[in-house]
């Protein structure tokens, strides 16, 4: 198909998109470090949250 190089995702969506890549890099770097997992899932998302969203927000 044809692509719309003027096509723009809205800000909503790229905020959105920006929180899930911040997510995904705090796990990735609670994780990739040694394979064994050394932070559970909820002490990783709730260190991220605190420190992200309230920056986000701000924007």
């Amino acid at each position: 198909g044809r692509k719309n190089k003027n096509l723009r995702a809205s800000l909503s969506h790229q905020r959105g998109w920006t929180i899930a890549q911040l997510c995904l890099q705090h796990l990735v770097l609670g994780y990739a470090a040694n394979p064994t997992p050394v932070l559970d899932d909820d002490a990783v998302f709730r260190g991220w949250l605190e420190a992200q969203v309230p920056l986000l927000l701000r924007e």
